[in-house]
């Protein structure tokens, strides 16, 4: 019976060892850590309508009229967040703030595309190899 305790106690240290350290991994060096500057591309009916580098020194918001529709972005920071839109789903108003290399918000009625670019740690790890 004390073997059975024993090796209990290893099983449950092991598990909680590989947690912690995935746990680590993937709040400290994981996908979305970035390095560098990011950049924002913001696409409207696939042209090129605003491109500006993250973080913003001021927030700002910016307003996208066209004749598919209006959508309004808040800038603030680091991150970008669609406020409103007069699309009939809303996907992207309730698709919440960006922040991180290779994140999108698509209005796909209105055309509007924001894509956030830049390297993450990942890559930049991987072509220092």
């Amino acid at each position: 019976m004390k073997n059975i305790k024993k090796l209990d106690i290893i099983l449950i240290s092991i598990y909680l060892l590989i947690s912690v350290g995935a746990a680590i991994y993937f709040t400290v060096d994981g996908l979305n850590v970035h390095e560098g500057a990011m950049e924002v591309i913001i696409s409207v009916e696939n042209q090129e309508y605003e491109r500006f580098t993250l973080p913003v020194p001021q927030n700002k918001e910016i307003v996208i009229e066209t004749e598919r529709g209006r959508n309004v972005l808040v800038v603030e920071g680091d991150h970008i967040d669609m406020l409103e839109s007069d699309c009939n789903d809303q996907i992207c108003v309730h698709q919440g703030e960006i922040s991180t290399p290779n994140e999108m918000i698509v209005c796909l009625p209105n055309q509007v595309v924001i894509e956030i670019k830049g390297k993450t740690k990942i890559e930049v790890d991987q072509i220092a190899q």
